[in-house]
């Protein structure tokens, strides 16, 4: 009997229900969106930073110890230096130099391949200098590109000679000499990735360079990815709260207004119920209820969205990874109730407090 009347008095204000429904579904794919977007940014990125295959990360004083890019701060001639020190196998400069947006160009030499073990070809040759370029699968699909074609970059030509899998860090490299020369930093790096004989002798090998350079930014590769997978420290963490609370606030203030309305349309309704028997507890309940049916649709068209949206960005742009955490639909759809339910909670109180004689008399 009561599901009944629910039913019925949502059917009866379709479009008011309708735009409850699309308020919700719009927080969910809101909040599974961003956290898609963030996890799929940091895990890529923790991802390529483990494929590099370093056992330790050498940067200038000063630098994050998550970013892999920034000023060319360090001289490349503390490579040889480090090599020195015991149980080191190998020591690769890279000069990270932006593109554009989050897009860095790594420049690397030989040294480069002997700490990561090197490339697999999909596409064409190694580099051998020059303006020519690698560049992996992913951004290969993302840019319609092959071994072969043309790539302008930094206000120059590249010659695209490689086409490689991801997973090494960068998405693009170019030579070591060719990134310092376009960049004004010559016999400069951004960063130093260390290679040790035996994992066992990783923290020998930090305490020694910690003493050879005292107020560099030196870290195992273990510490930086586990920071960078909890996301400590990183900016979009903070960006991922934010939306979270924009879309938990749309959603709360869309609810609220529905049901004030609601119940201000209703006013008569609600006290022919009361002159009936009906308890304050029955007329909150009956909002509660329509609250409770109009969230469930709409996290479940939330959820259909979310997918469809993860679906169009990864066939549209393969470069930007969108991941959905499983336990994180359940996370939103709990977001959106409670909301909801608090959205809902002052109109039901009032229908619930409503005067049957004064609800009766209103016009």
């Amino acid at each position: 009997m009561v599901n009944q009347m629910v039913l019925n008095n949502l059917g009866y204000r379709k479009t008011r229900t309708a735009l409850s429904v699309i308020a919700v579904a719009l927080e969910v794919l809101l909040i599974l969106s961003t956290v898609g977007l963030v996890r799929g940014l940091v895990n890529d990125n923790v991802a390529r930073t483990k494929g590099i295959g370093a056992d330790i990360v050498v940067k200038g004083p000063g630098a994050s110890y998550i970013a892999t890019f920034g000023s060319a701060a360090m001289p490349e001639s503390l490579g040889p230096r480090l090599a020195k020190e015991a149980h080191v196998a190998a020591v690769a400069p890279v000069l990270m130099v932006n593109k554009s947006g989050l897009t860095f160009i790594g420049g690397i030499d030989d040294r480069f391949r002997q700490v990561t073990g090197g490339f697999r070809f999909t596409e064409g040759r190694d580099l051998q200098g020059g303006l020519e370029l690698l560049i992996d699968d992913l951004y290969a699909r993302d840019n319609h590109l092959h071994a072969g074609d043309r790539a302008e970059m930094l206000n120059r030509v590249f010659k695209v000679v490689g086409v490689v899998d991801s997973g090494k860090g960068s998405r693009l490299y170019a030579p070591l000499k060719t990134m310092q020369e376009l960049n004004g930093s010559d016999n400069k790096a951004s960063v130093f990735y260390v290679k040790v004989d035996d994992p066992k002798n990783i923290p020998a090998v930090i305490e020694a360079f910690n003493v050879l350079l005292p107020s560099y930014s030196i870290h195992s590769m273990e510490e930086i990815t586990s920071l960078m997978t909890t996301m400590e420290g990183y900016p979009v963490n903070t960006f991922m709260v934010v939306m979270i609370g924009i879309s938990v606030s749309v959603g709360f203030l869309v609810i609220f207004l529905a049901m004030y309305s609601a119940v201000l349309e209703r006013t008569r309704e609600i006290g022919i119920l009361k002159s009936l028997g009906g308890s304050s507890v029955y007329i909150a309940n009956l909002i509660m209820r329509e609250v409770s049916i109009i969230t469930a649709i709409g996290v479940v068209i939330g959820f259909g969205a979310s997918i469809a949206l993860e679906n169009a960005i990864q066939k549209a742009k393969p470069t930007l990874t969108f991941e959905i955490p499983v336990w994180w639909f359940l996370i939103a759809a709990v977001i959106a109730l409670i909301g909801s339910m608090i959205g809902s909670l002052y109109p039901a109180v009032k229908a619930a407090k409503q005067d049957p004689i004064a609800a009766l008399a209103y016009e």
